[in-house]
């Protein structure tokens, strides 16, 4: 478990992700392939298309530039580790960014492990995480100070057994309803060995 610690890495920028030059650290619009390691600044919103995978490398951080969020229709796998987490900033710490959202009918192999997701708000429900009629698993991720309607550090409905939860640090989220985290139809999800500290909801 990561528990609060935030890594930021300075690395040679390599990266294999289709479209985008050496020489142009920069990420928007639909993604897929490889990416990282190094650090790149997110000056749009990002996804992964149905059908598609885009695989994120140890040791990358994505610096997000503004409000932007990623939409997940296809799989993400990131696997980061203890000494090289896979960080989702903001560039500057005083703008938010929109956090990571699985949509209906996701691909439920997407998997996140030694990932840092932080800083992230929407007017919406899920701040860090929202997951819809998909799943995902995650192990070893730390998710802090996020803010959303519902769910302000993660928003699942319909997952079922498709959502686990796993050795994961979850805390100072806000929300409405469900600070750390809301579940609705969740029937079978698993979450284990995990701590959800210091989150607060105004209205439960």
């Amino acid at each position: 478990m990561i528990r609060h610690n935030s890594f930021i890495f300075s690395a040679v920028l390599i990266m294999c992700l289709a479209g985008i030059s050496m020489s142009q650290p920069s990420l928007s619009g639909p993604l897929s392939g490889t990416l990282g390691p190094g650090v790149f600044n997110v000056v749009g919103n990002c996804g992964v298309a149905a059908g598609n995978t885009l695989t994120i490398q140890p040791g990358t951080v994505l610096q997000h530039t503004g409000n932007f969020s990623w939409t997940i229709s296809g799989t993400i796998t990131a696997l980061g580790t203890e000494s090289q987490p896979i960080e989702f900033i903001p560039q500057n710490a005083s703008i938010p960014w929109g956090g990571i959202r699985f949509n209906t009918g996701a691909p439920t192999q997407s998997r996140l492990e030694w990932c840092v997701i932080d800083k992230c708000e929407t007017y919406v429900n899920g701040g860090g995480l929202y997951i819809g009629n998909s799943g995902i698993t995650l192990v070893d991720c730390e998710i802090t100070n996020c803010s959303a309607s519902s769910g302000g550090g993660i928003y699942a409905y319909n997952t079922n057994a498709a959502l686990v939860i796993e050795d994961c640090y979850i805390a100072n989220n806000t929300a409405g309803n469900g600070g750390g985290m809301y579940f609705s139809g969740c029937n079978g999800s698993i979450v284990r060995y995990s701590e959800i500290a210091y989150n607060s909801s105004t209205n439960t």
